[in-house]
């Protein structure tokens, strides 16, 4: 008994030991029974906040929409002018008739606004603009001018922090504004309208973004000028804008442009610390030509053929998008008609031609300025052209001459390739269609009718690069003296075709229309210099019985520029260049020949009638104006392509123009290719090309050494400033 009293006595302390450890570090919940921890994991009938008696425990689901995660936002500068941009669009939209008789078709609408965003989330935009729209029942445009105020909320700042660099973007958008709406013979009326919609905005570069809005509306119940027929109190509208808008100045955050220099692929050349190249915003300016054919429902659609030209200038506003605005001047056959000879039996062909002058707004669109190799100076590219147009639509008969205001719809497809720096050349094949209404015999009411067009315009792109986007290269003795042999004078002649177009007239039967140039021009600089040309044109024609020639003198003195060297800087190297040239304009009538058709027209009723043509012989004023693309071939020897357009007065004796403005002007269009040579041409010796570069490359390597002497000098300065602070 007592060695086991011994026993317990000596192993008690570490039992007690033992027992105390499993009680400090042993989980509570093994102590108790199965009943027990039942009750507590079913906290339902203890807690209606579904938490455990006997514990803290928290219940995270009264917590789930508490608050959301928010990343670290891009910094937001906010002067008065930062995220404060303009822009423009164009949509369509449609009124929810109240009268099955007083449908419209989608009305086409375009607007100007300014906007401002005040912080990251909330941005207000003011815009004008106005709407036009053909109703079917009474046969009336319904116009319509509008204002609007917007406020924008940025939903995808909201939910994933602000990112001015966010390729799409979602806003809820709302807003209000007011109508003044008016149809032919009927009140204006103003009606106040609010709308409801999602704008999607696509970032394309730190000035521009493209934006997509789908909207819905009510309005006052006058905004379609319905009067009685309008039983409701209320009209209903909806429909969709595409928008661009560039910004005043940089929009992106440091954060945003950081990352972008620092996602720059190797050798990719910066203009700056801030700037991408590929971040140039160029103006351009382009000419074309080109054939059109038109379905006019008279004639096939290949016997249609005719061409228009075009001027337009333009500007990109980010490597995505950008505009262009165009002056265009188009004419093809509509109609043909038998018309009975003057002294023979028989009917003769008269062919009737329509002549569409017009302004081009249009939108641009380039996908290949997604890319991160996306370079202006890139060897070929291609965009979207779409975009609308107003001007006068005329369709020559022979009885009553149509001529109406109608607006145009344009879609086209830009191939363009380089041959020079930021010069181009383009092949654009285009869809046009066009809106006007045609009144009914009693003229007291009008149909609504279209032509579409296509064809494929070729022409050439002159892009402006800005002194921040030049190559800053030192112009140095030997470029200099290189550029001495820019000056002085130049004689060429040359030889083309003469692109008329016609109002009307009878099948030509000999020969194409042709033209002969002689020019002679005097270069001051490597900018400007002074022309002088003469063009001489040969046209064909038929009058009746009579193929007719008509030869006509065009003389000019006009003011030329380069272009190249003005918009792309000056290069001593460059292969092509390309200049305009504009002016005054002298117009001569020489004198006219006609001839029988054949023979036939001799029998049986003697010696026909001659044809009526004048003898008015006075000259003609008016403008000219042109381009001249040349490569210098071989030792002051150029070849050059000069399409040059005559806008001249007088009455309609002047032969082969189309006839603007009632008859008392003519547009006139020559294509000439030929040489010239220069006069005087600099001998440059080799012996004194190379002792200047001999200079130039001592004077450059002196430089160099000094720079590199002080570079080493202030390397020094910072080193021992370092010790005397130490």
């Amino acid at each position: 008994m007592k060695k086991l009293l011994l026993i317990i006595s000596l192993f008690m302390p570490a039992m007690l030991s033992a027992q105390n450890y499993r009680m400090r570090y042993a989980d509570p919940l093994d102590t108790l029974d199965e009943v027990d921890l039942q009750r507590l994991r079913d906290t339902s009938m203890i807690s209606r906040r579904n938490l455990a008696k006997t514990t803290k425990a928290v219940n995270a689901l009264d917590y789930v929409l508490d608050d959301r995660y928010k990343p670290v936002d891009h910094t937001f500068e906010n002067r008065w002018y930062d995220h404060l941009y303009i822009g423009g669009g164009y949509g369509v939209e449609q009124i929810k008739p109240q009268a099955d008789d007083f449908k419209f078709r989608t009305m086409s609408q375009v607007n100007l606004f300014v906007g401002k965003e005040f912080d990251r989330k909330n941005s207000l935009r003011l815009s004008a603009g106005g709407g036009w729209g053909y109703q079917r029942d009474r046969n009336l445009w319904l116009t319509r001018i509008q204002t609007r105020l917007d406020y924008l909320y940025n939903l995808s700042t909201h939910f994933n922090g602000y990112n001015p660099a966010r390729r799409m973007e979602i806003s809820l958008l709302a807003g209000a504004g007011a109508n003044v709406s008016w149809m032919r013979n009927t009140s204006t009326e103003v009606a106040p309208e609010a709308h409801f919609g999602v704008q999607l905005k696509c970032f394309t570069g730190p000035l521009g973004t493209i934006n997509i809005e789908p909207y819905v509306g009510l309005s006052g119940d006058q905004i379609d000028v319905s009067g009685p027929r309008n039983w409701r109190r209320y009209d209903i509208f909806y429909g969709v804008n595409v928008n661009y808008a560039c910004f005043l100045v940089d929009n992106l955050s440091k954060e945003a442009r950081l990352k972008l220099l620092q996602s720059r692929l190797a050798g990719e050349r910066m203009v700056d610390s801030r700037t991408l190249e590929k971040w140039r915003t160029p103006w351009f300016v382009e000419a074309s030509n080109g054939m059109v054919m038109s379905s006019s429902g008279e004639l096939g659609f290949f016997r249609t053929l005719g061409h228009q030209t075009s001027l337009g200038v333009g500007r990109w506003l980010s490597p995505v998008m950008g505009f262009r605005l165009s002056a265009v001047s188009r004419s093809t056959r509509w109609k043909e008609e038998e018309v009975a000879a003057e002294t023979q039996p028989g009917t003769h062909t008269m062919a009737y031609n329509s002549h569409y002058l017009s302004g081009r707004a249009e939108a641009l669109f380039n996908p290949l300025g997604f890319m991160k190799t996306f370079s202006w100076d890139a060897p070929w590219g291609l965009y979207l052209a779409f975009g609308a147009g107003v001007g006068s639509l005329t369709k020559y008969d022979s009885g009553v001459n149509l001529h109406r205001t109608s607006e145009s719809y344009n879609l086209g497809l830009h191939l363009w390739g380089r041959i020079s720096r930021d010069l181009q050349v383009f092949v654009e094949p285009r869809y046009t269609h066009n809106v006007y209404t045609v009144p009914y015999d009693n003229g007291a009411m009008r149909t609504m009718h279209g032509d579409n067009n296509w064809g494929i315009d070729m022409g050439l792109t002159m892009l402006l690069r800005s002194e921040r986007y030049h190559d800053f290269t030192e112009m140095d003795e030997t470029q200099n003296y290189i550029y001495r042999d820019i000056r002085g004078f130049r004689v060429g002649v040359a030889g083309g075709i003469a692109l008329l177009q016609r109002k009307d007239g009878y099948y030509t039967g000999s020969g194409i229309d042709w033209n002969g140039m002689a020019v002679v021009e005097y270069r001051f600089n490597h900018l400007h210099s002074l022309r002088a040309h003469a063009d001489f044109l040969n046209v064909n024609g038929r009058t009746m019985l009579w193929n007719t020639t008509s030869r006509t003198l065009f003389a000019a003195l006009n003011y030329q520029i380069s272009l190249t060297n003005l918009c792309s800087g000056r290069l001593h190297n460059r292969r092509f260049e390309l200049e305009a040239f504009a002016g005054p304009a002298l117009g001569f009538r020489l004198n006219d020949s006609y001839s029988p058709v054949s023979d036939a027209v001799y029998a049986n009723a003697g010696q026909p009638l001659t044809p009526d043509i004048s003898n008015d012989k006075k000259p003609l004023f008016g403008l000219d104006a042109g381009l001249k693309l040349s490569a210098e071939a071989w030792k002051g020897i150029s070849v050059f392509l000069t399409p040059t357009l005559y806008y001249v007065g007088g009455t309609s004796t002047m032969p082969g123009g189309n006839t603007v403005g009632g008859g008392k002007m003519h547009l006139y269009e020559t294509l000439n290719i030929g040489v010239q040579y220069k006069i005087g041409r600099l001998r440059r010796s080799p012996e004194v090309l190379r002792s200047r570069r001999m200079q130039r490359d001592s004077e450059w390597k002196a430089r160099q050494e000094q720079k590199e002497r002080e570079r080493e000098a202030e390397r020094k300065a910072r080193i021992e400033k370092r010790r005397s602070d130490r």
